[in-house]
């Protein structure tokens, strides 16, 4: 299966990918300092987090308490919790 990113609204380039645990969603973030989770088999956003100022270098998922921890290098490392009111199928 391919994903063409450019509809998932992420006209940049891409810094990081994860794949949840669950394998249903994954996560990337790009050169803007926007993380967007998407659905694995469609490509389809579920939700974008405009959460730094330039490129993510890092990110990682913690799937027990629904977080994301990303670094950039905008100096800042960020612990965004992941909005609940979407259909994110976030179940192991």
């Amino acid at each position: 299966m391919f994903i063409n990113m450019a509809d998932a609204d992420t006209p940049d380039e891409l810094s990081k990918f994860r794949l949840i645990e669950n394998g249903r969603t994954f996560i990337v973030s790009n050169c803007t300092g926007s993380i967007l989770l998407l659905r694995s088999k469609t490509g389809e956003r579920l939700q974008k987090i405009d959460s730094h100022k330039s490129i993510i270098t890092n990110m990682i998922y913690d799937p027990i308490n629904n977080l994301i921890l990303s670094s950039s290098s905008d100096s800042f490392i960020k612990v965004q919790k992941i909005s609940n009111d979407q259909d994110l199928d976030m179940s192991m």
